[in-house]
């Protein structure tokens, strides 16, 4: 597994831009988490009707949820692999009650001579029955 260096620190961020802009065009940061230190994502997930911005969090070994002003709201109840990359949640079928699926990787670094840094190793794939 390679080590981010310690003296690194990822916060989770949400930015927002002008409705119609192009990817191209400045945001503006919405909101964060500083207190979170060695994070990965965020990533945007809908469950049921309501929005959620998920990141891995390293230094305290957890999926973290949050709300959309990135306020913790809990954790995914699912155990931590590795601090990267963000998780990838979503449901096996688009109906209500269904299960869903965490997709992450192990940290192994898959062929570091060849791939160089980033692969993240091995796929985990960890499956819940029922919404969360």
């Amino acid at each position: 597994m390679v080590q981010i260096a310690p003296e690194l620190e990822f916060h989770p961020v949400l930015a927002v831009c002008e409705s119609g802009a192009s990817l191209g065009e400045p945001m503006a940061v919405a909101a964060r988490d500083r207190s979170a230190r060695r994070t990965e994502g965020c990533v945007l997930r809908r469950a049921g009707t309501q929005w959620w911005a998920l990141a891995t969090d390293d230094a305290e070994r957890r999926y973290k949820v949050y709300d959309l002003d990135l306020r913790p709201q809990g954790d995914i109840d699912a155990p931590y692999v590795s601090g990267g990359p963000h998780p990838q949640v979503f449901p096996v079928a688009e109906t209500p009650g269904a299960d869903w699926v965490l997709i992450t990787f192990d940290g192994s670094q898959y062929a570091p001579d060849v791939l160089g840094y980033g692969t993240e190793g091995g796929l985990i794939v960890m499956r819940s029955p029922g919404e969360p």
